[in-house]
């Protein structure tokens, strides 16, 4: 029996540090580098609200990326490229997060599921 409740306890912790490992990889796919900004349009910039980092919505020709720049020294030189499906609407081909803004200007980041997982308050510089 105790040989069963280990055997039970070793495959459940696989599969939580499997699960935990593939979200980190997830996180981390669509980083691609970003021409410099004097060629990019700020479409946006937000302060979230869940830490103190800021983000924008940036179109690099007729491309458009998630910039994220937080006060620890994140570089803006990578992005997150974005699709965009509608005036306010923006999605990650990558993690299948979607970027909405909405009518107010809040802008409200969901995961794969719909959840919304942080917002933003509009802001008036790219840092934070």
């Amino acid at each position: 029996m105790k040989n069963r409740l280990a055997v039970a306890i070793c495959f459940s912790l696989a599969l939580v540090n499997s699960a935990m490992s593939a979200q980190i990889i997830v996180g981390n796919l669509g980083l691609e580098k970003l021409p410099p900004t004097d060629s990019r349009k700020v479409v946006g910039t937000w302060k979230l609200k869940e830490m103190t980092c800021t983000r924008s919505i940036e179109q690099a020709h007729s491309r458009y990326f998630m910039v994220a720049r937080c006060g620890g020294g994140h570089a803006d030189d990578k992005g997150i490229l974005l699709a965009k499906l509608g005036d306010n609407l923006y999605q990650s081909p990558s993690n299948g997060w979607s970027y909405e803004i909405a009518d107010t200007g809040l802008l409200q980041v969901r995961n794969r599921s719909g959840d919304v997982i942080l917002n933003g308050e509009p802001h008036s510089q790219l840092w934070p």
